[in-house]
């Protein structure tokens, strides 16, 4: 309890929490409301949580820069961040390029997205 209502205050005093809180959802969420910098010390495996992860894009805007690898596969994590900011494209991974309704959702939001795209896309007639 002393240590959530210390990050309600003070986002980024979650660089002092033990391991077990970095990896707590609430004590994070809360740090990460206050001051969205205490991003830097939340635990690894948080970045592999789907559902957290699409909760700090949404509402955060974390970077797909932060995440694990397997999440940055997923449409739906993707396009959530792309919503955001279309650079976020920068690190999708490119195997979400050949899916064509993966690519017609980002083209339909952000026409000048496909100069994140492969070239083996770009020159793809279809």
């Amino acid at each position: 309890a002393f240590l959530l209502e210390l990050v309600r205050r003070q986002g980024q005093a979650l660089r002092y929490a033990t391991d077990e809180l970095r990896s707590d959802r609430e004590v994070v969420l809360t740090a990460i409301s206050c001051d969205v910098a205490a991003r830097q010390f939340v635990a690894q495996e948080l970045w592999s949580d789907r559902e957290f992860v699409l909760q700090t894009i949404r509402h955060h805007g974390t970077s797909l820069a932060t995440i694990s690898e397997a999440l940055r596969r997923d449409r739906e994590v993707v396009l959530a961040a792309v919503c955001r900011d279309v650079w976020e494209l920068e690190f999708a991974a490119e195997e979400l390029w050949c899916d064509r309704e993966f690519v017609e959702g980002v083209i339909s939001r952000h026409s000048h997205a496909l100069r994140f795209a492969p070239e083996s896309v770009r020159h793809h007639r279809d």
